[in-house]
């Protein structure tokens, strides 16, 4: 996060503690609140930014937080994609949700944004034109292409993605000499088939049913086609009772007869939120050729196939066929006893996870508070050598001067010496001996000689 002053002026970047901060509200005592998308957690930081006061989960701990506020000692937060806003205690302890009742009343579906009035009431901005078919066609994104997905694949790893494009994600691999690939959402590794495509992965049911229902909203070539007709027009309705998808034509002449004039028909632009969720759970249709429009009633246990009433007399009679809804039931029974393994599994994982989160704060406060003292020791050290240097310092200005007095004394006494060598004896005899007067030689020779050997005998002076 980039911190700003209110005229623009940049202050500092904000990163201690985050990883991923997608949203930040502010505490009446100065504190952040900030949503951060990668570890899925509310963080609570100081003012300042540099610490952090507490970090908190959704319970179901997979659920990204978009936005949270804080009122009186409570947090609501909103999560991306989902119906409602969990409320949590002033300690990050989760309390309740909000606004699973209202989606039932069709009050509240997709949160947007969110805040509290001076009367504590909760205002939402919910998206309320076409929601449910955004909300659909997010679901029904390629993470790799971002565009809704084209015959759907579904790796092992249960991610499902258009089919040229993890062929395309293939074949760089390939370009690489890799034999894998990595899922691009979860980075789990599976082998590149024989052929280098994908095209025998299974097709996810969901998926393809998403891209239906969104064909009903789009006016390309892709739109929902009528089913009752041989026109191939555009679909403008749905009647519920037949389960078809009718052009204007149809639904016309669906009006007329007598024994389809009080079936329930919506206009697809008319639809709802309960009428695209029944259209979600409508009866499976056979698409083999021939079997168009059959539904599914049968599943083969030989084949592992969904099949319809045709399939059962010609391709499958002598198999193993059981109701399609006893066998869905059983396979859910299975499903949810894996379920309740995998979640007290996740659980262990989630317990690991909050223990290393813990371990990791603990260990960056550690290093943080290392780091302090690390700044003071050497400050202190800094401090201390300072005093020696100003205490030797002034020791050595000390020797500088005792030093100097007894140099200048010494060579005092060696230039007096020098001055009584030179002046009284050497210079006075050289001046003798250059006049060159007989006389004054013999008269004061012999004591300039006397002086010379005076001088000579003097004991040295030490130095």
């Amino acid at each position: 996060m980039l911190l700003f002053t209110e005229h623009g002026d940049f202050i500092k970047v904000i990163s201690q503690h985050l990883i991923d901060p997608c949203s930040v509200s502010v505490r009446d005592d100065g504190h952040m609140i900030v949503c951060d998308w990668d570890d899925k957690s509310v963080k609570v930081l100081t003012p300042d930014g540099t610490g952090l006061v507490q970090s908190f989960k959704e319970p179901r701990s997979f659920r990204k937080p978009v936005l949270a506020v804080y009122h009186e000692n409570k947090f609501f937060v909103s999560f991306v994609s989902f119906n409602y806003i969990n409320v949590f205690s002033n300690e990050g302890l989760y309390l309740y949700d909000i606004s699973k009742e209202a989606l039932c009343a069709r009050k509240l579906f997709f949160t947007k944004n969110f805040t509290i009035d001076a009367f504590n009431n909760l205002i939402v901005c919910d998206n309320n034109n076409n929601r449910r078919f955004q909300v659909l066609k997010k679901e029904a994104e390629c993470p790799l292409c971002l565009e809704t997905v084209k015959d759907p694949k579904t790796l092992p790893c249960l991610h499902s993605f258009c089919l040229r494009c993890i062929d395309k994600h293939a074949g760089y691999a390939k370009r690489k000499l890799e034999t894998t690939i990595k899922c691009p959402v979860c980075q789990a590794c599976f082998q590149i088939p024989e052929g280098d495509t994908f095209g025998n992965l299974p097709t996810s049911f969901h998926l393809n049913r998403l891209v239906d229902l969104l064909a009903l909203r789009n006016d390309s070539e892709e739109a929902q086609r009528c089913s009752s007709c041989e026109e191939n027009n555009t679909a403008t309705c749905y009647c519920f009772v037949c389960q078809n998808f009718l052009c204007k034509d149809c639904f016309d002449s669906h009006q007329r007869l007598k024994a389809t004039r009080g079936h329930r028909n919506v206009l697809i632009d008319n639809l709802q939120a309960q009428d695209v969720e029944e259209l979600m759970h409508r009866p499976a249709m056979y698409e083999k050729k021939y079997h168009e429009n059959e539904p599914l009633d049968y599943y083969c246990q030989d084949c592992s196939v969904c099949i319809c009433h045709k399939c059962s007399i010609v391709s499958h009679n002598r198999h193993t066929l059981v109701d399609l809804q006893e066998a869905a039931e059983e396979q859910k029974m299975q499903m949810t006893q894996v379920f309740a393994k995998v979640k007290e599994k996740l659980v262990i994982v989630e317990s690991k996870i909050s223990k290393q989160t813990e371990l990791m704060t603990k260990s960056e406060e550690e290093i943080c508070a290392a780091e302090e003292n690390v700044t003071k020791t050497v400050q202190e050290i800094i401090r201390i050598a300072k005093e020696h240097e100003t205490a030797l310092k002034t020791k050595l200005v000390e020797i500088k001067a005792t030093q100097r007095r007894n140099y200048a004394a010494k060579i005092g006494n060696v230039q007096l010496l020098a001055a009584q060598l030179i002046k009284s004896s050497v210079e006075y005899g050289e001046g003798i001996v250059q006049r060159s007067i007989g006389p004054e030689i013999l008269q004061a020779g012999h004591a300039v000689l006397g002086r010379c050997e005076e001088l000579l005998t003097t004991q040295d002076i030490e130095i």
